[in-house]
């Protein structure tokens, strides 16, 4: 693997377990069961489960739908922002 090519995999790593980090967070803060979440997303509890332990990555559509949900940006999910900015 060249340089290139390994520091793209590293930042995307960094960057999804930014985005694992602050999902767990955001569901923590809720007082609402991972179930009732999931119901209100109309997802299934397995696929909120994968993004949480970074099994699986949810799409654009998915993220700004989590974003929309817990309040936050979508750049707050990924670390970009340390700030708790509600949208």
């Amino acid at each position: 693997m060249d340089c290139q090519a390994f520091c793209t995999k590293y930042l995307y790593c960094v960057v999804m377990n930014k985005f694992v980090e602050r999902l767990k967070e955001l569901i923590a803060e809720t007082d609402k069961q991972q179930t009732q979440i999931c119901k209100e997303l109309n997802i299934k509890k397995q696929v909120l489960s994968n993004w949480k332990t970074g099994y699986c990555e949810p799409n654009i559509d998915q993220i700004i739908m989590l974003a929309d949900y817990f309040g936050v940006t979508t750049d707050y999910l990924f670390g970009r922002e340390n700030k708790y900015l509600s949208i």
